[in-house]
C-alpha cells in the first residue's frame, strides 16, 4: 500500500440565502370566563336552614370543568342513604370522575378521597367515598365519618356534556 495523503483545507461556508416573510400575527388565545353555579346536595331527609355552596363552571364545546365547594354549616338534617349533587350540564356518558377530598374538622388532618359517579343524560352525581379496601362506598352522614356542621367537602372535575 502506498501513503496516504494529506487532507486539505475545508472549503468557507456558503452565503445563506435571505430569510423568508414573517407571517401575520394570528388572533390572540381566548379563554371563557368561570361562570357561578350553586351546587345542592340531595339524600333523603337532608335538609338546610339555607344553601351555603358555591361552585362555578367553564364550559368549552362540550367539555365542562366544573368546581365546587359544600360545607354542612347550615345543615338542620344530615338524612340518611347517599348524597347527590346536582351538575351544571347533562353527561354524555356513564362516567366516574375524581378529584374530591371531604375535610373532617374534628380531626383536620384527616382528609378521605371522594369521587362522583355520573350517569350518562343525569343531571345529578351519586357520591363516593374509596374505603380502605379500594372499594367504593356510598358518601352519607355517617361514612367515611359521622359529619357535623363543621365539615365540608369540595371536588374539581372535567366531563364530556350532551350539548
Amino acid at each position: 500500500t502506498g501513503l496516504t495523503g494529506a487532507q486539505g483545507p475545508t472549503g468557507a461556508t456558503g452565503v445563506t440565502g435571505p430569510m423568508g416573510a414573517t407571517g401575520p400575527t394570528g388572533p390572540a388565545a381566548t379563554f371563557a370566563d368561570p361562570v357561578s353555579w350553586t351546587p345542592v346536595v340531595t339524600g333523603t331527609g337532608f335538609a338546610q336552614s339555607s344553601n351555603p355552596a358555591n361552585g362555578n363552571y367553564i364550559k368549552y364545546g362540550k367539555l365542562v370543568y366544573v368546581n365546587l365547594y359544600i360545607p354542612f354549616t347550615n345543615v338542620t338534617n344530615f338524612g340518611t342513604g347517599q348524597y347527590s349533587v346536582n351538575l351544571p350540564f347533562e353527561p354524555a356518558y356513564h362516567t366516574d370522575v375524581f378529584g374530591g377530598s371531604i375535610h373532617n374538622t374534628g380531626n383536620p388532618t384527616q382528609h378521605y378521597s371522594l369521587k362522583g359517579h355520573l350517569t350518562e343524560n343525569s343531571s345529578t352525581m351519586s357520591l363516593w367515598y374509596i374505603s380502605g379496601t379500594s372499594l367504593d362506598q356510598p358518601f352519607n352522614h355517617a361514612a367515611p365519618i359521622t359529619l357535623n356542621n363543621t365539615d365540608a367537602f369540595h371536588m374539581s372535575f372535567m366531563y364530556e356534556a350532551v350539548a
